[in-house]
């Protein structure tokens, strides 16, 4: 008898539901994983890669002890799909957090980035499609596509295929980036990692402008970025915006830092447009939600040097087209293609490549 994907999600909600709590365990340790141990006893955490035996005040096991009368949830959101075939000699049944929140019917923690994904889905149905028409390749439209009916069905089967991938993200072949002349502005830097990364890419490179607002993640750019040359890399200790100003900046979540109401400290942000950057041929941004407000404050920066752009796309429910429409709203022609970097929710990009090339007016010529 075939089965569906919700009919298969429910009998093992029901199933880990009912079971004893001794035969529950969830797999993962993080704030998805501790939702579900406070909503539903449970036996543990399982972890293979950690040297505790207690988190969260419940032990923590190796898979080697599930058995075939075992129940897991598997919370990881990166790499779900790795974390499920690991599983898969235990016998153990099993299932991703994705389904489990939507059909076990608990007060679980919300999927991030996705919540009112479906409202705005459904109310701005024609921008969504206007975006998928604009994608100018089989394999992006093949990432948009799978990408929405992941957040509406929240089915796990529809990534198969997608791998965990940062050492690529925001730099594919299609970019076609030189060996020399190419200025990066690292927006978001967090550790340096990208703008290495760039350089390695592109080692005759004229000049890096990174921006970390985070003095812990500032330091370690510093420290990342020194062996570049002080004479080709710029650091500012600052974050983006579309107004100069002082904002709440919850500092404590490593790469997942972001400007909030709640922050833990305040940050300066600046608009790109105010400063007197070298130049850009590739503009990256990263900043867990500001994007919009960083965009519209670099539109004569985007005019002027007309740099290729990459885009996280996925820490708002409307980033999909809203993004697109600010950066329409500069003037410059872009063609946009679309890349995802994990096999669960984060880390989605969108390209914007200027018609005509990085760096280059409508009619050819440099500005």
């Amino acid at each position: 008898m075939v089965t569906t994907f919700e009919e298969r999600a429910r009998a093992f909600c029901d199933s880990y539901l009912s079971a004893p709590a001794h035969r529950r365990f969830v797999l993962g340790r993080g704030e998805y994983a501790a939702s579900i141990a406070a909503s539903v006893p449970i036996a543990g955490f399982v972890d293979d890669y950690c040297s505790e035996v207690e988190w969260n005040g419940l032990p923590v096991f190796r898979s080697s002890v599930l058995t075939s009368e075992s129940f897991v949830v598997v919370a990881s959101m990166l790499r779900p799909i790795t974390a499920l075939h690991s599983l898969s000699k235990t016998n153990a049944r099993c299932l991703d957090y994705f389904a489990f929140v939507r059909f076990a019917g608990l007060p679980l923690k919300p999927v991030a980035f996705w919540e009112q994904f479906a409202e705005d889905y459904s109310l701005h149905r024609l921008k969504y499609d206007a975006i998928r028409a604009r994608l100018v390749e089989p394999e992006s439209r093949h990432v948009f596509d799978c990408l929405v009916e992941f957040r509406l069905r929240y089915d796990l089967s529809v990534m198969q295929g997608f791998q965990f991938d940062q050492t690529n993200q925001y730099f594919e072949e299609f970019l076609q980036l030189r060996h020399d002349g190419e200025s990066f502005v690292d927006i978001g830097s967090y550790d340096g990692f990208t703008s290495l990364e760039f350089a390695r890419r592109a080692p005759g490179f004229a000049h890096i402008t990174a921006f970390e607002p985070s003095a812990a993640n500032h330091s370690l750019v510093v420290a990342n970025l020194a062996a570049l040359g002080s004479e080709r890399v710029t650091i500012h200790s600052c974050g983006l915006s579309d107004a100069p100003g002082i904002l709440s900046f919850a500092g404590s979540d490593g790469s997942s830092s972001r400007v909030g109401e709640s922050g833990d400290t305040t940050i300066r942000v600046e608009r790109l447009d105010d400063l007197d950057i070298p130049s850009a041929t590739m503009l990256k941004i990263d900043i867990e939600g500001a994007e919009e407000a960083a965009l519209a404050g670099a539109v004569r920066t985007i005019q002027r040097f007309r740099p290729r752009l990459a885009v996280s796309v996925y820490h708002r429910p409307n980033d999909f087209w809203r993004l697109a429409d600010v950066i329409d709203a500069t003037g410059v022609d872009y063609e946009l293609r679309m890349r995802h970097y994990t096999e669960g929710i984060d880390e989605t990009v969108m390209f914007f490549l200027p018609t005509g090339g990085a760096g280059t007016t409508k009619s050819g010529g440099r500005d």
